[in-house]
């Protein structure tokens, strides 16, 4: 009777929208094909075992929570238990004790994605991916912040977050009513500004020198930035004429490695790329080979997300006097363009608030090889300067570094198996949440942000 009563109001409810239907038509039964519909996304996490401490934050939004059952066309990278066990060793870990609920929303959105992107979409060149962190009070950003994917050797796919924070992909394509789920082996991290970020990545000089040069705040907050960053090593290497520059002429070398208003993600600087500086001057993207050098200067690690753009980590501080300085690919190193003689000391980290000046110190007496990772490959940010190699690892041996370039400097790892742990050193005042919003126009599926009925989920 009960089935009956629900048929004759299938048949009324199609009848008012001009489809009438017979009642025959209305009580057939679902056939194979519309059982095996995907789920919605709290019923898949449901039944995921390893998601229950990402499933249990998202029910504690429940705002949240609606909108990932409404809005169209997401893809979630859902951290797994063990992910979230392993938060003690990173800067997130304070937020999650502090129960900063501001904080933990904003992580939370940073791993919900706008767009459908299946494991078959990422390929070896590092794209960004549109997240729907838009933290209107901290964003300095167009758009929404981004996580770079890449898929390396063996086709794992790697996620890049904040501070080269690195998630490996451990089960994909797990479908649910209104786009895809990606398991995850560690929680994104929010980028950090430049001022946080360089000290992960063996550029402690150029931090302290845009600090002497009065640049921390328009480096830090100035929307949608590049920044080429010049190694430690490469500040060594003509230390003495930089340590003779007036506070003046640093501010316009400085400003020479800024570019405003562009995020140049490296998939979008093609051969012959002419951006304008900070300065006014212009500086000359070359593609050669697999290498990519701006003016002379070689990229020797790319893609580094910051809360209000990207930085590029180059080996050789470039020279506003000479914009038309261009490399010689034929030769492994290119030679320094500014004048001046190597030091043993890294230039302007006496700058650096105290602990960062005192690691960046320890660091340069350990032979400049700036911080590896944290025991759960938090940090997979290998930089050596003066050894072989400085590689990072995880906890199951998946650890690796950020960059994957050789240089006379060292070499910066990225394997699976064979990464060690060389240092836990952290950088100083990184609490891992200042979440800023950041990125850029995302090319690799949706653009800007999206209104959907009035539903915002940040």
């Amino acid at each position: 009777m009960a089935r009956g009563r629900l048929a004759a109001v299938v048949v009324c409810c199609l009848a008012v929208v001009g489809r009438p239907v017979t009642a025959q038509q209305a009580e057939q039964p679902v056939t194979a094909q519309q059982a095996e519909q995907p789920k919605p996304l709290n019923s898949l996490l449901d039944a995921s075992q390893n998601l229950t401490r990402f499933r249990a934050l998202i029910e504690g939004y429940p705002d949240l929570d609606a909108a990932l059952s409404l809005v169209p066309d997401l893809t979630v990278l859902a951290p797994n238990d063990d992910a979230f066990d392993r938060l003690q060793f990173s800067p997130l870990n304070q937020a999650f004790a502090d129960n900063d609920t501001s904080a933990i929303r904003d992580i939370l959105t940073y791993h919900i994605f706008r767009g459908v992107h299946a494991k078959a979409s990422f390929n070896s060149t590092a794209l960004p991916l549109a997240s729907y962190l838009e933290d209107r009070a901290l964003e300095n950003v167009t758009g929404s912040q981004k996580v770079m994917a890449v898929e390396q050797a063996g086709k794992n796919v790697v996620f890049i977050s904040g501070l080269g924070s690195r998630a490996s992909l451990r089960r994909w394509d797990m479908a649910f009513s209104n786009g895809l789920v990606h398991i995850i082996d560690s929680v994104l991290h929010p980028p950090q500004p430049f001022s946080n970020t360089s000290l992960q990545f063996n550029a402690t000089s150029a931090a302290g020198a845009v600090i002497k040069a009065n640049l921390s705040d328009y480096v830090d907050t100035t929307r949608d930035l590049t920044v080429f960053a010049p190694s430690n090593i490469a500040f060594q290497l003509i230390g003495s004429g930089l340590n003779a520059m007036s506070v003046e002429d640093l501010g316009k070398l400085m400003r020479y490695h800024v570019v405003p208003g562009t995020v140049g993600y490296t998939a979008l600087l093609p051969n012959n790329t002419i951006l304008r500086s900070a300065l006014g001057t212009n500086l000359t993207v070359t593609v050669a080979g697999n290498s990519l050098y701006v003016n002379s200067a070689q990229i020797i690690q790319q893609d580094l997300l910051l809360s209000n753009g990207i930085m590029h980590i180059i080996d050789n501080v470039l020279d506003y006097h000479a914009p038309g300085a261009f490399p010689n690919p034929a030769i492994p190193t290119q030679p320094a363009v500014l004048p001046g003689t190597p030091v043993t000391d890294l230039p302007f980290t006496s700058f650096l608030p105290q602990n960062a000046a005192d690691a960046a110190a320890s660091a340069n007496s350990n032979g400049n090889g700036e911080g590896a990772g944290d025991p759960n490959n938090t940090f997979g940010n290998g930089s050596g300067t003066d050894t072989a190699s400085a590689t990072a690892s995880g906890a199951d041996g998946s650890g690796a570094a950020a960059a994957t370039t050789t240089t006379d400097s060292g070499t910066a790892t990225d394997t699976a198996a064979t990464a060690t742990n060389t240092s836990t050193k952290k950088s100083a005042a990184c609490r891992g949440v200042s979440l800023s919003g950041g990125g850029r126009v995302s090319v690799f599926v949706v653009a800007a942000a999206t209104v959907i009925a009035g539903l915002v989920l940040v």
